[in-house]
């Protein structure tokens, strides 16, 4: 079973129409130290995703997954139908897929980010001009992070599912499968679509963040290297997302940043100098607006 089998699902496909067709500015909410890395290396810090800051957000999806599987099983009376949705579960319960996340929002000045991302509004929000962090417009492999809108909406999220089951359902009935053995290898494919597709999910209840996520699903070792850092007590593994336009005349071969927003924390003007010179210094262009929040700042 080839994977373009399911290249007929919208959402699978989406990546660079969404961009097209927001067209604004997204924002990474990060540290200082996370700021002053992003601008010295251009580069920015995706994290596996067992070690996100709210790791639940995956587990949202396989669990709303999981519910519509057993719904399925409980309709069907064909045993090799059973058969490839009982492997379906197995395959959720069981995932190991290396995937990387960095996350971006379409608000600037949002209190729930300023808390939960910029050290309680000590950091920055870094505004980045989306119709430049088309695929296309990036060179090899970072050409193959996907970054999408993430879906809050229940409904949606469950047809994605539902057209991806259904695609490997159409394809096992068509071939007229009836060894458990292929059946499995389909479900297995399966679960790939679907784990691409459920990291890009999330509760309802998180709408007002209006989260966009870039994503890169390893499925070949040592394309985008793997590195490592300390946080807390714990041993991270990360990945450099080098996001920028090479195939671009403006921002070309640097991070499309364009707005720089300082935390409600951060109070000395003498920052925004200071920034200036730090993006002139990296290469950045004099377009870049550094911006103060208008939260007031009061224990943010």
């Amino acid at each position: 079973m080839k994977e373009d089998l399911f290249n007929n699902v919208d959402f699978i496909k989406s990546d660079d129409k969404m961009l097209e067709k927001y067209n604004g500015v997204l924002y990474h909410y990060t540290t200082v130290e996370g700021l002053l890395g992003i601008i010295n290396t251009n580069v920015i810090f995706a994290t596996s995703y067992p070690f996100l800051n709210d790791s639940s957000e995956i587990v949202y999806g396989r669990r709303l997954c999981k519910s519509i599987i057993n719904a399925r099983m409980e309709k069907t009376e064909d045993d090799i139908l059973n058969v490839f949705y009982k492997e379906c579960l197995k395959q959720i319960d069981s995932n190991n897929f290396r995937i990387y996340i960095t996350c971006f929002c379409e608000r600037g000045n949002l209190l729930s980010q300023w808390r939960g991302y910029a050290k309680n509004g000590l950091g920055f929000s870094l505004g980045l001009e989306s119709k430049y962090l088309l695929s296309k417009m990036r060179k090899t492999p970072y050409d193959l992070i996907k970054i999408k809108k993430v879906e809050y909406d229940t409904l949606k999220q469950k047809d994605v599912i539902n057209k991806l089951l259904n695609e490997a359902v159409k394809y096992i009935e068509e071939e007229k499968i009836e060894e458990d053995k292929i059946v499995c290898e389909v479900a297995k494919v399966v679960n790939k679509k679907i784990e691409e597709c459920i990291v890009f999910f999330k509760d309802p209840a998180f709408e007002e963040e209006k989260e966009w996520r870039a994503i890169y699903y390893e499925k070949e070792e040592g394309l985008i290297k793997t590195k490592y850092r300390a946080r807390s007590n714990r041993i991270v593994d990360y990945k450099e997302f080098d996001l920028s336009p090479t195939f671009a005349d403006t921002y070309k071969d640097k991070l499309p940043v364009c707005e720089i927003i300082c935390g409600p924390g951060i109070e000395n003007t003498a920052t925004n100098e200071v920034i200036q010179k730090l993006l002139k210094d990296n290469g950045f262009a004099d377009r870049v607006n550094i911006l103060n929040s208008s939260i007031p700042f009061k224990n943010v």
